[in-house]
């Protein structure tokens, strides 16, 4: 879709196994990993400014909520094939080009912390690093990708995270991704990374 003149792309959970609660509750913790995730971009630059590093641009796709205030509009049993969406709340981000000179680049799994060998990556990799750090052990993101352009400017999009103190959408597995990332050689690049 549009909105303005700027390309969109709506988000919801599939019909399959969810309902309008679960699409609710699932869409409000994506927004809160992608603020947080935002959040603590911002931090990582500030403290890259600090050292007097030179860091690429990055930044996140920023979604924003949005709910019907028209439910006809909303698809039922009926009318399934018919509407564009199955429930009455929904993400919306700026459509991301990918393909030609847009690359799409993942550079972590959700369980897959191995260490990034290019200066992008391994930027990304002391950004994971330093959510880590900087939430107090609280926040991992992980499953990080994004479109790299021409001018060589990165755009994240859809960051899941591990949490054991936070709301986080259903693919994250806790603790268990802490650990994990920790006990991979990934944070030593990351360390690296930041030093050089």
């Amino acid at each position: 879709g549009k909105l303005n003149s700027i390309e969109i792309a709506i988000f919801q959970h599939k019909q399959v196994n969810s309902s309008s609660e679960m699409n609710e509750q699932d869409l409000h913790a994506e927004m809160e990993v992608a603020v947080l995730a935002q959040y603590l971009l911002d931090s990582f630059y500030c403290h890259g400014e600090g050292l007097g590093l030179k860091l690429p641009v990055i930044k996140w796709n920023l979604p924003f909520f949005g709910t019907l205030l028209d439910h006809s509009a909303v698809a039922d049993i009926n009318t399934l094939h018919s509407r564009s969406l199955l429930w009455k709340d929904f993400l919306v981000a700026p459509l991301l080009i990918i393909g030609g000179e847009y690359k799409e680049i993942k550079f972590s799994g959700t369980e897959d912390f191995s260490p990034n060998t290019n200066v992008i990556g391994q930027t990304i990799d002391a950004y994971v690093h330093h959510t880590l750090i900087d939430s107090g052990g609280t926040l991992l993101l992980a499953d990080v990708q994004g479109v790299l352009s021409p001018q060589k400017e990165l755009t994240l999009f859809d960051p899941q995270g591990h949490s054991f103190l936070l709301m986080v959408p259903h693919k994250h597995i806790g603790i268990k991704a802490l650990y994990c990332f920790v006990n991979t050689s990934r944070i030593m690049n990351a360390i690296q990374s930041a030093d050089n």
